[in-house]
């Protein structure tokens, strides 16, 4: 694996010729917060390193993020602090030998991206924002970064590899991924790296992000035509955004978490 490649943390440059001002955004067809989620329990997928012990992925985000004693939580302050900033701000969280979370490592940044390296075995969580000149949603390098971090941490045996977090915080709240079907993230990995002849399109990582500026950031605009306020657009950007992953078939959970007024999240299941 080439460091950066697939790195996330790579946002894109918010296009929306609007001038309001962005607020709440309501989903097409609603999100659903009883979505099920994983039952504890243990995987044992083929070709996939197991048993792995499931955890709770609305909990853990809870407790990522909301927990005072989660180093995560004051970082995830100087993430909504940066927005008016000119670059990305990111950290990278591991765990002790114990599996106890340290202290966030700053990483690399500039005005469209966060340089996180390739995965230690025990790299954990990831975070990282959009400033308010980026488009406020996963990019495509967020969606193949995080299926990167799986792969390289399935790589090293890691005990942990299905249970990492990559998290961004933008000005519609936060957004999570995880690590839903592991095979499905293996086999969405090995095809936008290595391509496919697959009917459909050839799905290379240069077409993979194409198809992200067509179907997400082109629709978008299509669809606004230059009438749309900045909340409107954002929706957009959000409905798009969510097709896109779908159709890609990815393996990885995607949340919503909305700030409420102390600081935490309410964290629901989108896909």
């Amino acid at each position: 694996f080439e460091p950066g490649i697939f790195g996330p943390g790579a946002g894109n440059p918010g296009a929306n010729p609007g001038t309001g001002v962005p607020g709440n955004v309501t989903y097409p067809g609603g999100v659903d917060p009883s979505m099920p989620n994983h039952d504890p329990g243990f995987s044992n997928e083929p070709g996939i390193t197991a048993p792995v012990l499931l955890t709770d992925p609305l909990r853990e985000l809870r407790k990522i993020t909301n927990n005072s004693a989660s180093p995560v939580k004051s970082k995830m302050a100087v993430l909504r602090q940066s927005f008016l900033l000119a670059d990305e701000v990111g950290y990278e969280f591991r765990t002790d030998n114990n599996g106890n979370l340290q202290e966030g490592i700053l990483m690399p940044s500039g005005p469209t991206g966060v340089k996180f390296p390739l995965p230690v075995a025990s790299s954990k969580i990831r975070i990282h924002c959009h400033h308010n000149g980026l488009d406020p949603v996963f990019s495509e390098e967020d969606v193949s970064g995080m299926a990167e971090f799986y792969v390289v941490k399935n790589d090293m045996e890691a005990y942990d590899d299905e249970d990492i977090t990559s998290i961004l915080a933008s000005r519609l709240g936060a957004y999570a991924l995880r690590v839903g079907d592991p095979q499905k993230v293996f086999n969405f990995h090995q095809t936008i790296k290595f391509g496919s002849n697959a009917s459909d399109r050839n799905k290379s990582f240069k077409d993979y992000k194409d198809t992200y500026v067509q179907e997400v950031i082109e629709k978008a605009q299509g669809e606004c035509n230059n009438t749309c306020s900045d909340a409107e657009y954002d929706a957009l950007l959000e409905h798009y955004f969510l097709e896109w992953l779908i159709s890609w078939d990815t393996g990885l959970e995607y949340y919503k978490g909305t700030l409420n007024a102390d600081g935490t999240y309410t964290w629901v299941r989108i896909n």
